[in-house]
Order: C-alpha cells, then structure tokens, then sequence
C-alpha cells in the first residue's frame, strides 16, 4: 500500500490515488509515507534534507563537548536517534522489511515519542553543562590518562577531574 502511493504521489499536493486508500499506521510507522502522499515530494525531499542537517549538527556539537563522560552519552544518544531516522526512511521507501520503528520528531504518539525527546534532552543537558568543568582526560593510546583502565583485577572508569 505505501509502494502504491508513493508511486501515485505529485510533485506538489495530495496523491492521485483514490480517497479511501491509506496506510495503516500512517501516523508512526509510515509518517514520511503520509507526508509525501498529503503534501507530495518536494515536501518530502525537503524533510529528508532537513534530517540530514539535523544529524550533520548534533554530530558537530557533540564534537565540542570537553568532558568525556558527556561525550560518549552524547554520541550514544545521538547514534540511536540517527540510526532511527535512518532505518525509519529505509522502511518507508520499502528497503527494509516493514517494523515498528518510528521517526524521531516527525512520527507522534506512544513510547517512541517520550525516548525521542529523552534523548534531545540528554544531549541538550549535556551541552549546557559543557563549559562548567576543564575539559577531562580524553582516551589516549599510551598516556597515564586513560579513560578506562584495567588494574588489579579492576575496571576502573576515569569520569571525574585530571
């Protein structure tokens, strides 16, 4: 069914498919489905674009967090949100096999949604908190100042200040 209107949409405005055909799901699994169907490619175009920017900037930002701990929060955070809006569009356009996997800010309703903005705000609350301590210790390969250490039969996890 979402093949049949992404074929049947226009360039602009709403499909020339039959009125009473939808796709089930249209507000989550297949948002994108329904936006260029309701609004047509351009639209759809244009949001694919604006994700890609999106992704491009969170991974920017995260670049420039100073302390470690927040870093590797950051990256995971913005890792999962980018593999979702990824294998969202995949499904979408039908190179994946039909799930329940959403898109981040486009897809509304449910869980997906509150993990969605849970995510943001861990970015966010990392980002605020950047400037407030010297930048920590980054991994080096043969420095005393290692991340993750491995001693006596311990993990040991450097979080805090050199």
């Amino acid at each position: 069914m979402a093949n049949n209107l992404l074929a049947a949409s226009n360039l602009f405005g709403t499909t020339t498919q039959k009125s009473g055909a939808h796709v089930p799901n249209a507000a989550t699994d297949f948002a994108l489905v329904n936006v260029i169907a309701s609004l047509g490619w351009v639209v759809g175009i244009v949001l694919i674009l604006c994700i890609i920017v999106y992704i491009a900037r969170m991974s920017v930002t995260i670049r420039k967090i100073k302390d470690s701990f927040g870093f590797f929060i950051s990256l995971g955070a913005c890792t999962i949100l980018a593999a979702q809006f990824v294998a969202g569009i995949l499904v979408n356009f039908g190179f994946l096999p039909t799930a329940s996997i959403y898109m981040p800010l486009i897809s509304y309703g449910g869980v997906g949604y509150i993990v969605s903005m849970a995510l943001i705000g861990l970015i966010l609350s990392v980002w605020r908190r950047n400037n407030l301590l010297p930048a920590s210790p980054k991994i080096t390969a043969g420095g005393v100042t290692k991340l993750i250490q491995y001693e006596d039969g311990k993990i040991i996890i450097n979080v805090g200040r050199a």
